[in-house]
């Protein structure tokens, strides 16, 4: 599968691009509404909290399974990151206050949040745009 016209998350300013890996090391690729998005997220959580947010696992340069393991199924982790409109966004070190003004923010920017704060594996939301 390949998606075309996906746009690169430059990292800087009020983004800090997390999760490279050697599997995927061009791993911050999302439509242009979902990177115009994330750096309006970006600026309005640095204006208010003097800090920028960390991005990791958005999609590949050209779309297509972003699977972690190698195992390309079908189905299962990471599966929605694949066409470039889902980000995850690393929520530990905010406070439950700070993590509804990010949730409100990415909800007025179009976009809804799945939680997996509580996630073993790292905190974080599940954006989607």
């Amino acid at each position: 599968m390949q998606v075309s016209g996906l746009v690169e998350l430059a990292d800087g300013g009020a983004i800090d691009t997390i999760g490279v890996t050697t599997t995927h090391p061009d791993s911050h690729w999302g439509t242009p509404g979902v990177v115009a998005a994330l750096m309006a997220l970006g600026d309005s959580v640095q204006r208010r909290f003097g800090r920028g947010i960390a991005v990791n696992d958005m999609s590949l340069p050209s779309g297509g399974k972003f699977d972690l393991n190698n195992g390309y199924d079908p189905s299962g982790a990471h599966d929605e990151h694949r066409v470039g409109t889902s980000t995850d966004l690393r929520t530990n070190g905010w406070s439950p206050l700070q993590l509804e003004f990010i949730e409100r923010t990415w909800q007025l920017l179009g976009g809804s949040v799945h939680d997996e704060t509580m996630n073993p594996k790292g905190p974080h939301f599940h954006l989607r745009f």
